[in-house]
């Protein structure tokens, strides 16, 4: 009786995208960067698009994907033994640590190495560290992206050096910066000012700076510090032109920006428009709070249609909604889709609906509704309903072609019957005009 209305809930999210763009709010900034896009992290509301589809080269913001990757997959204290092909696999006229083969690193000061410096080779040593090969990490990249939804990216490298076959756009990347960002280990590396490597096997002590000009830690261009930001990643090559990455947050709302195809300084002074924009012009509302109730919902044994129980129905966490700042919560509208009835054992926290708001007739978003505890049906023997006996033999029990058999044979019965008898009439009628004669 569940599938019903999971089927229902299925087809709504095919029809409706949860994420959205208002109507109403003042005209955004026009900028000339190829393609961005302004997304809110924690409901991923989109607040600014443009060209945000189009697939293009991402340079080094190539690497947040390796980051990401890394810290799920790997440990912080294991060791990078650098390989002739990390290290003399790219041209040693990009960014750099001058690593040399066989030099060791730990994952960690990689992964600092990678992020504030921009190391190339040290991607590849992250790469085969966790994949075997950078062959094997690039398929693992774009694997990754596409479950993630960003379904028009692909990945040749770990380090983002152009290759015609590597590309994302500004929507993909948005939705990978916005996984990466819920990593702890990831937001305290990208919001680092100064990191030491120690000396190592080869080399001695390596001192990194943070290149996000947009992160009041970074030392350089201190005019384009922004309140708030957070950091991210910096990007260039020849064909992707500067690419960015960055985090803010400002008033409990979390900001990404990403602007592909762009200049220097153009690049940071549009990100900053954006986030002035976004700011300004909107702001995240909880509308539901967690373990809200709704109406419970009957659960019944399907052999007698009988109540047995009666679910209790909950929201699992608050519902956030990004809002323009002039917009009134009460004229919020919600939809609530549960099942009348349900017909088999429920787990705690089994999605058994969803509610649905909508601002006007913009969709705002949906989050689903839970039951709040197990419930189980007990067995058939409980409810006092007969069994079938495994005794009788199933060539004793009248099936329905018998009943169907049946019917036209009594029919024929009675035809004879009646002619019998008609017959009988006819003979005695006879008889009695005959003796009146």
């Amino acid at each position: 009786m569940k599938s019903i209305p999971l089927l229902f809930i299925s087809l709504w999210c095919i029809l409706f995208v949860q994420t959205y763009i208002f109507a109403g709010v003042q005209t955004p900034p026009d900028i000339m960067s190829e393609s961005a896009i302004v997304i809110e992290a924690k409901t991923g509301t989109i607040l600014y698009e443009k060209n945000i589809h189009e697939q293009l080269p991402p340079a080094s913001i190539t690497k947040i994907m390796t980051a990401y990757l890394a810290l799920e997959f790997g440990k912080l204290d294991d060791i990078i033994t650098f390989t002739d092909s990390a290290v003399f696999s790219i041209g040693r006229n990009s960014s750099h640590l001058w690593m040399v083969p066989d030099e060791e690193i730990t994952l960690e000061q990689a992964l600092y190495g990678m992020l504030l410096q921009s190391a190339n080779e040290v991607s590849n040593g992250i790469a085969e560290l966790i994949s075997g090969s950078i062959e094997d990490f690039a398929e693992l990249m774009t694997e990754k992206a596409h479950s993630l939804g960003a379904t028009k990216t692909h990945f040749t490298n770990p380090h983002g050096l152009h290759d015609e076959e590597h590309y994302t756009t500004a929507y993909d990347m948005a939705l990978i910066a916005k996984e990466a960002i819920k990593n702890q280990r990831f937001k305290e590396i990208i919001q680092t000012s100064l990191y030491e490597i120690p000396a190592t096997n080869k080399n001695d002590i390596r001192y990194l700076h943070n290149q996000h000009y947009m992160f009041s830690g970074c030392l350089k261009n201190p005019k384009f510090h922004y309140e708030g930001s957070l950091g991210g990643k910096t990007g260039y090559t020849d064909q992707a032109r500067h690419t960015l990455v960055t985090y803010a947050s400002r008033n409990n709302m979390d900001l990404i920006c990403v602007v592909l195809k762009s200049e220097k300084p153009l690049m940071y002074e549009e990100t900053t428009a954006l986030f002035d924009y976004a700011f300004e012009q909107f702001s995240l509302v909880n509308i539901a709070e967690k373990n809200t109730t709704f109406a419970p919902i009957p659960l019944i044994y399907p052999k007698n249609k009988e109540p047995f129980d009666m679910i209790e129905t909950t929201l699992e966490n608050d519902v956030l909604v990004v809002l323009p700042k002039d917009a009134k919560v009460e004229d919020i509208r919600k939809t609530i889709i549960l099942p009348y009835e349900v017909s088999e054992s429920v787990k705690k926290h089994e999605t058994l609906g969803e509610i649905v708001y909508f601002l006007d007739d913009q969709l705002l978003t949906k989050s689903p509704i839970v039951s709040k505890k197990n419930y189980e049906l007990p067995p058939i023997e409980s409810f006092g309903i007969p069994q079938s006996d495994p005794n009788i033999s199933n060539s004793s029990i009248p099936s329905a072609s018998t009943h169907i058999l049946r019917l036209p044979i009594m029919i024929i019965l009675i035809l004879i019957l009646l002619s019998g008898l008609f017959f009988v009439l006819s003979i005695f009628s006879s008889q009695r005009s005959l003796s009146k004669r």
